[in-house]
């Protein structure tokens, strides 16, 4: 390596194990660069080494070539090692499922563009001898797991070009999540849903499913008789026989289980481990089973004998009813039963057919629409009760164990206890009384981010949840229902990407268990490179210029005309152009106000069919319809959820929850719906990734003087700040503030807002409408003449020149955060004209009397000491000094601070207002900024000056 390279230090035992790795794959003899004759002490010439001064084939006499290597490198980092070379390749069977998952993560949305348009165009180009099933577990095993992700369920390599290449929406699903997990709960459905078929293909392909189908098939068979399977899966001609035997009830709650059991199992093979689950009716026992309470062989006897001793029994019928528990139990009589509450609205009765037939019939006469279960027995009713005894006997006869694993009873409707799941007599109730499965599901919820999966055939149980949610739970199901005609290895593998793009960690390993895979060379992530060089800057405010203002940033030599007056200036209504569209374009967001401006805003823009959602406000989140969400404007995670939930990238958004109708509301109001909800939505928007040009329009009233004479709500003004800032950290949003009459009306809409959203130049970042003018904000430079004493020039920069007029020598003046940076450098300038001083600070100093100890004991460079210190130098410049300690945001502390000065002063001549927040963990992007950062300044800056 040396003769190639020259000295690479401690680097140099890994340079020889690439060279070394190299030259074994190739089957090359590397030379030694510039070598000419050996060391005559050495005697190659009798040994069997030798220096290869040519590169030269590496031939071998049958056996692996192999490579010893030595190293020494600097500061004792010797290595020793000796390699062989790989396996010869062969071309071998390697198996892999009909169907594979891809999956791609990336940093923002282009990134993750980029990386699939670069993989396919991989996979155009690639060799015939590529597998797909290797790109799929390179990306899934190979990869970094990041924010922005997408799946895709193929076939094979063209199916995988098609569909990614044409982004195909009814194939490939991309979501947004941060990937820190979510709990997943596990749905067991009851009798009903099964079907012959139901997970042929996982049975077919997918070894954990089958091996748990298999185990539990072998332990039945002795209980039934015959092979669970021959049902489960008939033969070509016997489906319909299987669909009569499946509606058995000694057949169909052994068959479910046996699904449900082997489907959970495989979900946990694959790494999704189940934070807490719920069955209905049978399916509690699979919950049950896989908690620990039973071992597998009892639970399959248990449930073997419950429907051997429920089919011993009368037929009977069941019937859902979408009413409340308490609507239909004066109905029932003494036959019929309420078999479950599903929900709040929604019940099954059970019983004997004459009964439950009547209480139909008066059902349907009123308009309630019913509908029959497919049952075969009156489940959970008085009809249960001949069997309960020898029930409670075969429970009582099993061992059972406390759980180690979180469910909901369906007898309680809460976490199951120990004593519960392991007392005979609650299963007896659980095969008797009403199934609690709302009250159940109604805890669950409580969870926002919980992902419900059903465990089972079809989505019954994923229907009742979606009900009984106010807002859109996660919903997603194992296997498909009876009549969908689609893949079961699909659905699965489909669902399981799901999970993965939601944040759920994923055992990929697991999941290619069974399989020999190799990684594969694939196009690397597509850093977006940008440039970050600041660039020479003409104004501070590039986008409203100074009238008069030369771009060149030379300071002009007189100060009095580095002064500028901002204003109001007419300017024409925003309207197009021949050459400019007249139709709005984009995708909209719109935030509407309480007035109706934002709605009309929205039916304005409807007309062209653009994308379009509308957000109005709320205390929680949800989606109202498909345009239309709601939220609460200082929650933070509505809008991230409200943004990753749009079915597009919004580039226009209006934001007019500062439109107000009477005047009035405090500051902490105005701050919610107006400069804190901005600092949400940017944050969401960073977070999001959101790289594509953003313009945002902020929409307000009250908030200018533009004739002078209006009245406005001062809280409003932090909205001005925020538009002017958020462009600032963001190169993609453009801000603009458009200031509307004080009570708008349906005319500034339909005229004034309407055209300037569509035509106004988005340099014009303050507009303002009254009566029908448009007005623009501008700056006026403003000549300034040097009062007495005044400033002027000096080597050090400026000075203020004595006998200032401004202020009165020997003057009482109040400097709040006095003993801060600010407050200290004003009271240098005023001890000089030796004024009486109060500083005011939230920390103070102690008794004067102490000072002396108080150095002594912490030292000069103890902060305190420090001001102390300072005091002390103010004091022989002249000044009298006061140091108090108070809040500047306090009232009752500002008033005793007032007192004190009318009682040692009698007057006061001037307040310096110096507080505020100045430490360096209080400096940071718009990205770190949060509510409570916001309120420690406004503590100050804003409450301290309405107190004052």
């Amino acid at each position: 390596v040396k003769s190639n390279v020259g000295h690479l230090d401690r680097a140099a035992g890994v340079a020889a194990l690439v060279k070394t790795a190299l030259a074994l794959e190739r089957a090359e003899l590397p030379p030694s660069l510039n070598f000419e004759t050996p060391n005559p002490k050495l005697d190659l010439e009798h040994s069997p080494f030798f220096v290869q001064t040519r590169r030269a084939r590496w031939e071998t006499n049958g056996k692996p070539r192999r490579a010893g290597v030595n190293v020494q490198g600097v500061g004792g980092t010797n290595v020793h090692f000796i390699l062989e070379q790989p396996p010869a390749e062969t071309v071998e069977d390697r198996p892999s499922r009909s169907l594979q998952l891809l999956a791609l993560s990336a940093n923002s949305a282009t990134a993750l563009e980029a990386m699939t348009d670069r993989l396919v165009d991989h996979l155009r180009k690639a060799p015939g001898d590529l597998d797909l099933p290797d790109v799929a577990s390179t990306l899934l095993r190979g990869r970094q797991l990041l924010g922005h992700r997408r799946i895709v369920v193929c076939r094979d390599t063209g199916d995988a070009i098609e569909c990614l290449g044409s982004r195909d929406p009814e194939r490939v699903t991309t979501h947004l999540e941060e990937p820190d997990g979510r709990p997943v709960y596990f749905l067991f459905p009851g009798q009903g849903a099964q079907y012959p078929g139901m997970g042929r293909e996982l049975y077919e392909q997918e070894a954990e499913f089958r091996s748990q189908v298999d185990d539990c098939c072998r332990e039945l068979e002795p209980h039934l008789g015959r092979d669970l399977r021959e049902i489960l899966f008939p033969a070509t001609g016997q489906e319909e026989s299987a669909v009569i035997e499946l509606t058995r009830t000694e057949l169909t709650q052994p068959a479910l289980f046996t699904i449900e059991y082997a489907l959970a199992r495989q979900w946990m093979a694959w790494g999704i481990e189940p934070e807490a689950m719920i069955g209905h009716s049978l399916g509690e026992y699979v919950a049950a089973c896989l908690a620990g309470v039973f071992s597998l062989s009892d639970a399959l006897a248990l449930v073997a004998a419950r429907g051997r001793l429920m089919s011993e029994l009368e037929g009977g019928a069941m019937l859902s009813v979408p009413l409340a528990a308490a609507e239909i139990e004066p109905l029932l009589g003494s036959e019929l039963s309420l078999a479950a509450v599903n929900g709040p609205g929604l019940c099954t009765i059970s019983g004997p057919e004459a009964p439950l037939t009547a209480v139909e019939e008066t059902l349907r006469n009123r308009g309630v629409r019913v509908g029959r279960l497919r049952t075969s027995h009156a489940f959970h009713s008085a009809m249960m009760d001949p069997v309960l005894d020898r029930f409670r006997s075969l429970v009582d006869a099993v061992p059972r164990q406390a759980p180690a694993r979180r469910w909901i009873s369906n007898v309680t409707g809460a976490e199951i206890l120990a004593e519960q799941a392991i007392d005979p007599d609650y299963w007896v109730r659980h095969l008797r009384e009403t199934v609690n499965f709302g009250a159940g599901v109604g805890l669950l919820l409580e969870e926002p981010r919980a992902v419900f999966l059903e465990v089972g055939p079809g989505r019954t149980l994923s229907t009742l949840v979606g009900q009984q949610a106010e807002t859109r739970p996660v919903l997603l199901s194992s296997l498909r229902g009876a009549q969908q005609d689609v893949s079961d290895l699909a659905f699965a593998l489909e669902t399981l990407g799901k999970l993965w793009l939601l944040g759920v960690e994923v055992d990929w390993d697991g999941f290619y268990r069974d399989e020999t895979r190799r990684r594969v060379a694939l196009p690397g992530y597509p850093f977006e490179g940008e440039r970050y060089w600041i660039g020479p800057r003409n104004s501070v405010l590039p986008t409203a210029q100074p009238d008069g203002v030369e771009g060149s940033g030379s300071r002009k030599p007189d100060p009095g005309d580095w002064y500028y007056r901002p204003g109001w200036r007419g300017a024409p209504l925003a309207v197009g152009s021949s050459s400019a569209p007249t139709a709005p374009e984009g995708s909209w967001l719109i935030f509407a106000d309480d007035l109706g401006v934002g709605r009309r805003l929205g039916e304005h823009l409807q007309e062209s069919s653009l994308p379009l959602a509308l957000v109005v406000k709320s205390d929680r989140f949800a989606r109202v319809s498909e345009t239309e969400w709601q939220g609460d404007p200082g929650s933070e995670e509505h809008y991230a959820r409200l943004l990753q939930e749009l079915d597009f990238a919004p580039t226009r958004i209006v934001h007019a929850w500062s439109l107000t109708g009477t005047p009035g509301g405090d500051f902490d109001q105005h701050q919610e719906s107006g400069f804190l909800s901005l600092l949400h939505l940017a944050r969401g928007l960073g977070a999001a990734g959101l790289r594509g040009r953003v313009r945002l329009d902020v929409v307000t009233n009250r908030l200018e003087q533009v004739s002078g004479d209006e009245s406005v709500e001062a809280a409003k003004s932090t909205l001005a700040a925020a538009t002017k800032v958020l462009p600032q950290e963001y190169p993609n949003l453009t801000c603009r503030l458009i200031e509307l009459d004080p009570v708008p009306s349906a005319d500034d809409v339909g005229s004034f807002l309407m055209s300037e959203l569509l035509h106004g130049a988005s340099t014009d970042m303050e507009v303002s409408y009254r009566n029908g003018t448009r007005w623009l904000r501008h700056f006026e430079p403003v000549h300034l003449e040097a009062a007495p004493g005044g400033l002027e020039e000096a080597p050090g920069g400026l000075e203020a020149r004595p006998d200032s007029g401004a202020l009165r020598d020997g003057g009482v003046y109040l400097i709040t955060g006095g003993l801060g940076g600010v407050g200290l450098v004003l009271a240098e300038e005023l001890a000089r004209r030796r004024a009486r001083l109060v500083l005011v600070g939230r920390g103070g100093l102690p008794e004067r009397a102490d000072w002396l100890d108080w150095l002594s004991d912490r030292g000069e460079d103890d902060p305190t000491s420090l001001k102390i210190r300072r005091v002390e130098a103010l004091e022989d410049l002249g000044g009298e000094i006061m140091v108090l300690s108070a809040d500047v945001a306090d009232m009752a502390g500002m008033r005793t601070v007032l007192a004190r000065i009318d009682e040692t002063h009698g007057e006061l001549h001037g307040v310096f207002h110096a507080a505020g927040v100045a430490s360096r963990d209080d400096f940071g992007s718009i990205q770190q900024t949060d509510r409570e950062f916001c309120e420690r300044h406004f503590q100050a800056k804003v409450r301290g000056v309405t107190v004052l």
